[in-house]
């Protein structure tokens, strides 16, 4: 996790204007730039975004300002792209943790691009890390039963690190939740919550947790949960004027 060294809220109207030398890249490439503007140039910073903002010509400008980027990336945004799609990297005959990369060079500026297959595909575009070196990574699998190592890329890993703790569902972009390997883990569906009590009950002032406690019926209908109650009520009351009564002096 880090600080939030600057950020914008988003209120549908931050396209401003653009300083002397910056591009117009789009709502979402304008952001990056902007927030950007304090960041000093060519030192080599490296900066992390998700598919939201990465694009080729945001890549390519940030570059030539000296900064380097890692980001998923939507395989539509790449013009020309020779990956192959999702539903050939999908298919069973292709093995999980199987990658295709391309590079290119563009008036000097070096990238790669990396499709990698874990439970889904994910696409990464970078201008300063590629596939190798590859590591190996454990993963679950469920026809089999048991946990096997598969091939990971250097980009993945390099996102990974230092995405782990601000995005948490990177490939997809948004919203953002956690980190690539978890966000490519399928979500575990939860139950419906339990129906609230009817509102005579919640609203009669009496403890019911008690009665509900010690109901020996798995499930129990409204009515039938009122006449528990009423019962309980009546002799707790009947309890306490057979008390009081044989507390007199008249006795």
């Amino acid at each position: 996790m880090g600080y939030a060294h600057k950020f914008e809220i988003y209120s549908g109207q931050e396209n401003l204007e653009k300083v002397p030398g910056e591009p117009d890249l789009g709502a979402t490439g304008n952001v990056v730039v902007r927030l950007l503007r304090g960041v000093p140039r060519m030192i080599n910073h490296i900066i992390y975004f998700d598919n939201f903002y990465t694009s080729l010509p945001l890549v390519y400008f940030l570059a030539k300002q000296g900064i380097h980027t890692v980001g998923t990336v939507q395989q539509n945004r790449i013009p020309n792209n020779k990956i192959p799609d999702r539903k050939t990297f999908m298919k069973k005959s292709v093995p999980r943790g199987s990658y295709e990369e391309r590079v290119s060079t563009l008036d000097g500026v070096d990238m790669s691009c990396v499709a990698w297959k874990d439970n889904k595909v994910v696409t990464l575009l970078s201008t300063y890390a590629g596939a190798l070196p590859v590591t190996e990574v454990s993963r679950y699998d469920k026809a089999k039963k048991e946990t096997n190592g598969i091939t990971c890329p250097f980009i993945v890993q390099e996102y990974n690190k230092h995405m782990g703790g601000t995005s948490k569902e990177t490939k997809r972009g948004r919203p953002s939740t956690s980190t690539l390997e978890d966000e490519l883990q399928s979500k575990r569906k939860k139950a419906s919550p339990a129906p609230p009590p009817p509102k005579d009950i919640r609203t009669d002032g009496a403890e019911h947790w008690p009665t509900v406690g010690v109901c020996s019926l798995e499930r129990t209908f409204p009515l039938d949960f009122v006449r528990a109650v009423i019962l309980g009520l009546t002799k707790a009351v009947l309890t306490q004027r057979i008390y009081d009564y044989s507390k007199r002096d008249d006795c």
